[in-house]
């Protein structure tokens, strides 16, 4: 039987490289969802109010489970085992270039917005162990001397001594969690929490709930991470991918619910709730401070999770950006290699879907078998309905040992100079920045929302494009293709109207003197 073989996985399905459970890759998307973002939520929830606050977190967890399936199919499809190879497949040089970008400042920001969490959560406690007020100055010199202490690990070629802070991360959120649940019924009990003091609606109109939407988008942060973790899952099947994302997405989400609800108990019962949840507590409670150093020191190890990619993707950048390409043009995969062609951008034609005017045909109609239901075992719909087969093509499975060997010939003293270089601006940045939930803000609203749910599903859309028309019918159900063009068209309102809030919100804070 005849069958599509342009899908490809790599490694290739069976491969025994392929170890990972479903019950691990969950508990690895656990790992890098659950982090400090997790304490501004209650913020959020504040500024959003309930009622809107409940319906932008299920909003965003449902737009967060299509997009992780969408790139998925589009990694298959095009077979790009990186997001940034995706995009390059997808759109071109340029794309890749600014997937780059993005993922420069995805994890360049939050190195920004660790740092201030951490003098906020360590600060406290020095002044109890000091006996004095720790004034800007002495703040600072602190938190940088922890940073000190994590350079040698941020230098590192590869992060596997780092491999189970998954598991640290999610354990201290959850005990964290436990405490401020404790906490929280503890002063509902004997202060109550005044009806008066919940806002049902966003605080400040408009603003409140622009300011909310970045710092739940930065909460469901993940897309990076799916494609490394798809690529380790054993049998990568559609009913495999859909239990990981549903499970993922399902029990971050309830997680979330119940911190947002506990952090915002108590934060109305104690008479305000702060950008970090944790300034809300007394530093006198020891239950919590236990939390705090828990919290910090998870956060202090997690620098080189982010410098570490950070490094790679700046050298491959760079790389990329001095290549040049003998025939006048830069190649739409620039793996250096040799058989991996390209599939856009359309054909002169014009007739969108012809595989004769394709160097790698998309969708090469006489391949494709004449009863979809009578196909070998071996065939199957991904999630974009498109047809492909359980192989991987070799020279995309060689591209990708090139690109991992091409990220471990980076010398030490150049990831030396330029872990430095990113501590030290990185430092620079948080002393001028008191608020955490202005990086949030600015990430989530810029690049985060550009990850999560533009260029997924505008690379589905790029695909079914390309679909030959009588591919079309088959392609899956058409609504999958609507909330796609949706997504992309919020998306990038979201970027455009948050973008200003945020700024809008800095001038009005600036010029008032104090916080929102």
């Amino acid at each position: 039987m005849r069958f599509l073989d342009r899908e490809h996985f790599s490694p290739h399905f069976f491969s025994e490289k392929r170890q990972g459970t479903v019950t691990g890759a969950v508990a690895t998307l656990l790992g890098t969802l659950l982090g400090g973002g997790v304490l501004s939520l209650p913020f959020a929830l504040r500024r959003s109010g309930v009622v809107f606050g409940a319906i932008l977190l299920l909003l965003t967890a449902f737009a967060t489970d299509f997009t992780v399936f969408t790139l998925v199919s589009c990694s298959r499809r095009s077979g790009g085992s990186s997001y940034e190879s995706v995009a390059d497949v997808a759109f071109g040089r340029r794309a890749k270039l600014l997937c780059m970008a993005l993922v420069v400042c995805v994890t360049y920001l939050p190195l920004v917005g660790y740092t201030i969490l951490l003098r906020d959560l360590l600060a406290p406690l020095a002044e109890v162990a000091l006996n004095r007020t720790l004034g800007s100055p002495a703040r600072n010199l602190l938190v940088s001397a922890l940073v000190v202490l994590i350079y040698p690990a941020c230098t590192l070629r590869t992060l596997t001594a780092l491999r189970h802070l998954s598991f640290l991360s999610v354990l201290a959120v959850s005990l964290l969690t436990v405490f401020i649940g404790l906490r929280a019924g503890e002063c509902a009990a004997s202060v109550g929490v005044p009806a008066s003091a919940v806002n049902l609606w966003p605080e400040d109109g408009w603003s409140g709930a622009l300011q909310a939407i970045p710092i739940y988008i930065c909460a469901f942060g993940c897309h990076f991470n799916v494609l490394p973790v798809h690529g380790e899952l054993a049998k990568p099947t559609r009913e495999r991918l859909h239990r990981l994302v549903h499970w993922t997405i399902g029990l971050v989400t309830a997680f979330y619910a119940l911190v947002m609800t506990l952090g915002y108990t108590y934060g109305v019962c104690t008479g305000g709730v702060s950008d970090n949840i944790l300034n809300n507590f007394s530093t006198d409670d020891t239950l919590m401070n236990v939390g705090r150093v828990g919290l910090a020191v998870t956060l202090l190890v997690s620098f080189p999770l982010l410098t570490v990619p950070l490094i790679g993707t700046l050298v491959r950048a760079q790389r990329e950006l001095i290549a040049v390409d003998t025939r006048g043009k830069a190649p739409l995969l620039n793996l250096e290699t040799p058989g991996v062609t390209s599939v856009w951008p359309p054909p002169r034609s014009g007739r969108v879907g012809d595989p004769t005017e394709l160097e790698a045909p998309l969708l090469n109609p006489s391949t494709l078998p004449d009863d979809l239901d009578t196909a070998s075992d071996d065939c199957f719909l991904d999630d974009a309905g498109i047809l492909g087969s359980m192989n991987s093509g070799p020279e995309l499975t060689a591209a990708a040992g090139r690109q991992a060997d091409m990220e471990e010939d980076i010398p030490y003293k150049t990831r030396a100079w330029l872990t430095l270089a990113i501590l030290s601006s990185e430092l620079v940045l948080a002393f001028n920045i008191t608020m955490v939930t202005d990086v949030w803000g600015f990430l989530g609203s810029t690049a985060n929302v550009m990850v999560a749910f533009t260029l997924p599903c505008a690379a589905y859309l790029k695909i079914r494009l390309h679909l030959p028309r009588r591919r079309e019918k088959q392609a899956g159900p058409l609504y999958k293709k609507w909330v796609a063009g949706v997504l992309v068209t919020l998306s990038v309102l979201a970027a455009v109207v948050c973008t200003a809030n945020n700024f809008y919100l800095l001038s009005a804070r600036k010029q008032a003197g104090g916080a929102p």
